[in-house]
């Protein structure tokens, strides 16, 4: 009786294990058929990948005919403002422009979805900066950015920040 006791338990265990094998290889095919592994290894590719920054020349036409992302124009800030903007579409390049509209310098910053700098300046008052983000291998990556100002002498800011969605 104590060898079928063991046959029975060694059954059962096959039985289990055969169970959460079929279970993994389902969420596997599910994975697979919608897309879930392949947005993850892109993702965890994308996220490495950190764009050139360079000056723009040019007036600021490309304002309006460019599909923008976020506009904040006249934006006043206390000593520290931060806000987030969603990007949902891969692109190579992305414009942008921050403007120190007011009577203090400020330091700006934005942070992609890592948590990684993506880039950061300081404007002193009536400066303005225009920039072209350029991927050359990959894309931007999708994610929540978060851009901050921050008075470098505490006193509220008046700014102007506009970015323009991924092409």
């Amino acid at each position: 009786m104590n060898g079928y006791n063991k046959l029975l338990v060694t059954i059962g265990c096959v039985i289990v294990l055969a169970a959460c094998q079929a279970e993994t290889d389902k969420k596997e095919d599910v994975a697979v058929s919608t897309g879930l592994i392949l947005q993850e290894a892109i993702s965890q590719e994308e996220n490495e990948i950190l764009p050139e920054h360079t000056g723009y020349i040019g007036d600021s036409s490309w304002e309006n005919e460019k599909t923008l992302l976020v506009q904040y124009r006249d934006a006043g800030a206390p000593a520290e403002y931060q806000n987030e903007f969603y990007i949902e579409t891969t692109g190579k390049q992305v414009i942008y422009r921050f403007t120190n509209k007011g009577d203090s310098p400020f330091s700006w910053k934005i942070t992609a979805p890592d948590d990684r700098m993506w880039n950061s300046g300081e404007l002193n008052p009536g400066q303005s900066k225009t920039f072209v983000a350029q991927y050359k291998e990959g894309y931007m990556p999708k994610g929540l950015y978060t851009f901050s100002v921050a008075s470098l002498n505490n006193q509220d800011s008046v700014f102007d920040f506009v970015i323009t969605a991924p092409e």
